[in-house]
């Protein structure tokens, strides 16, 4: 019981981890939008937006890869076992630097 409850407070924290990294990408693209489609919109032609959706992938490709390697892993019966923990250094710990 006391693995479970450590499990499920890993997973709320990957949670919350993954929704601040989400609001950063969102809010990188939207100020973006906002400048250069807004302001400078008399030069914002195809070749800005396909250079706006090259990088919007290019940061949601890597955003997707960690959700998926932070979902957790449920028992048969429907238990929480384990998650993985997006504090530790190493690939899961860039958010932090940004």
């Amino acid at each position: 019981m006391a693995h479970d409850n450590g499990a499920k407070r890993l997973q709320e924290e990957n949670n919350r981890r993954l929704k601040h990294l989400l609001r950063f990408i969102l809010a990188c693209n939207v100020s973006y939008l906002v400048v250069r489609a807004g302001i400078f919109h008399s030069s914002f032609k195809s070749k800005q937006w396909f250079n706006f959706l090259l990088t919007f992938f290019t940061y949601f490709i890597p955003y997707l890869h960690i959700s998926l390697m932070a979902k957790p892993t449920y028992a048969e019966d429907g238990e929480l076992l384990d998650s993985v923990d997006l504090t530790t250094n190493g690939y899961s710990q860039f958010d932090d630097r940004v």
